[in-house]
């Protein structure tokens, strides 16, 4: 019993792993699935009503001991479903092409529950370390503009997939990960989204038609001298 309990603690000494959220109105090709730095790769501050759109999971250690990420596994929610619609299934990155568990989609809900995966035998031992790598990506339908969105994570909390190092006998402990969020926009910040134009030109034409129609109507001189 005291082994395991000293196998546990060193697996979560000091280690820190990042995971974020990116949006991306055109999905990160996979040639570009690793992004050298400690800053993750710059994400989309909105995107475009009417058309698909992805939201990425990136992962890093950016915390000794610098050991390769063998799995990643979280669990991502959104808080407008009113505006946006999660679109099964879930698009594998080449980097983390096994997934222990099938993703749960819950729209109604607002999450996606189970999503990553594992690393292919033989891992690389430094994926991940100084740097970001893509783990997985899902689809995104934007129904409709005017709306702010944050894309949260959390903890995946399931025992068949979880969170890993290369090396390491246990998951890394939740309270060592840096569990991200996102924010973004449907529609470009200050511009109207379609259906909002479509009620500011019905407000000109009646403003039009209403012109018009004063513009026609005679006035007390007028009618006066008709009289004469």
């Amino acid at each position: 019993m005291g082994v395991v309990v000293l196998l546990r603690s060193m697996a979560a000494l000091g280690q820190v792993v990042s995971l974020t959220p990116i949006i991306r109105q055109i999905p990160t090709d996979d040639a570009d699935a690793r992004f050298a730095g400690q800053s993750p790769p710059e994400s989309e501050s909105y995107v475009t009503p009417g058309i698909p759109f992805y939201v990425e999971l990136w992962a890093g250690n950016t915390g000794k001991p610098f050991d390769g990420l063998a799995c990643v596994t979280v669990d991502l929610s959104y808080d407008r479903t009113d505006i946006i619609d999660a679109v099964p299934p879930v698009q594998n990155s080449p980097l983390f092409p096994i997934g222990a568990v099938s993703a749960v989609f819950d729209d109604s809900a607002g999450t996606v529950g189970d999503i990553g995966g594992c690393q292919v035998v033989p891992a690389d031992p430094t994926l991940g370390v100084d740097e970001w790598v893509l783990v997985e990506r899902i689809e995104m339908d934007a129904l409709m503009g005017g709306g702010v969105v944050t894309i949260s994570l959390q903890d995946a909390d399931n025992l068949f997939a979880q969170t890993n190092l290369i090396g390491s006998l246990f998951p890394v402990d939740p309270a060592d990960i840096d569990f991200q969020e996102r924010v973004f926009s449907v529609g470009q910040p200050g511009v109207p989204a379609a259906s909002e134009w479509s009620l500011v030109v019905m407000g000109l034409l009646q403003l039009i038609g209403g012109t018009i129609v004063l513009a026609r109507r005679p006035t007390a001189h007028s009618r006066s001298g008709d009289r004469t």
